[in-house]
Order: structure tokens, then sequence, then C-alpha cells
């Protein structure tokens, strides 16, 4: 079956109670720290590939899968359409700056958080995403394409 003609994915019943239910309006206040951080990569250029794992892709939506473990991460990404995002399951994400490993936040997200997020016409860049809890953070992607 081709991405175009997909049937659409079946979110885990914490995601579509999430829709229903909850939504949060703004990207939660992340905790800035500043203390260097080691093992970093040299910075490189953004990808697009926001998440883990594309889910599901057509003409006008594309769902993507973020699963991270425990220290596991997402590189350096960009967002060049307005989406939001389901948290199944809240860990806590430290977002780094690649060329600075000094300049990071770091952001708890809760399970069953919605939250919108409208991008500029230059996109919006996430900073390398790392795992740094015990339990595994697990989120999805929608980003919305232009029609």
């Amino acid at each position: 079956m081709d991405r175009c003609h997909a049937a659409a994915p079946k979110l885990p019943t914490t995601a579509r109670i999430a829709i229903g239910m909850r939504s949060a309006p703004t990207h939660p206040t992340p905790h800035r720290r500043s203390a260097a951080v080691q093992g970093e990569d040299m910075a490189t250029e953004p990808t697009d590939q926001v998440g883990t794992r594309l889910m599901f892709e057509n003409d006008r939506v594309r769902v993507w899968d973020v699963a991270l473990a425990p220290g596991a991460s997402l590189a350096t990404h960009i967002h060049r359409t307005d989406y939001f995002f389901i948290v199944e399951s809240g860990g806590l994400v430290r977002f780094t700056d690649p060329a600075n490993p000094a300049d990071y936040h770091d952001i708890q997200f809760e399970d069953d958080q919605v939250t919108w997020v409208p991008v500029g016409d230059d996109g919006h860049v996430d900073n390398r995403l790392t795992n740094i809890g015990t339990k595994r953070h697990r989120n999805y992607v929608i980003e919305l394409k232009h029609g």
C-alpha cells in the first residue's frame, strides 16, 4: 500500500483520549540550565526527519513517531509547517545545540499532553533531543502540509 493511499494510523488509546480531552496552547515551559554537556557531535544542518519513524503521509499530513529510550537522541531537525504533538508517555527531554553544548534546556513532558506549534515561513528548528530521564519518552508529531 503506498503512502498516499494508506489507511489512517490507529493511535494508541491515550493519544485518542488526549485529542478529545486535553490540549495545551504552547510549548511547555523549559527548565534552562547552563552547563557543559559532554559527547555532543559538531553542528550539522538540520534534517527534515522530525521523528524516529514516519508512520503515515499523504498530501495533507505527515505523522511521525518519536520514541526515545533513556539516553537515546533525535538529531537536530526542522519543522517546515504548522504541527501539533501528542505525548503518549512523557519523559525528561534535553534540547541541546550541537554547536554550543553549554546551550541547552530540559523539558518534562506529561502523559496525554497535546501541544499546537505554529511555524513561520522560515521553519522552526528543534535542537538535538535526548531523553535524560529514567523512562521511555514517546510522542506523535502531526505535521499539517500546506494545501
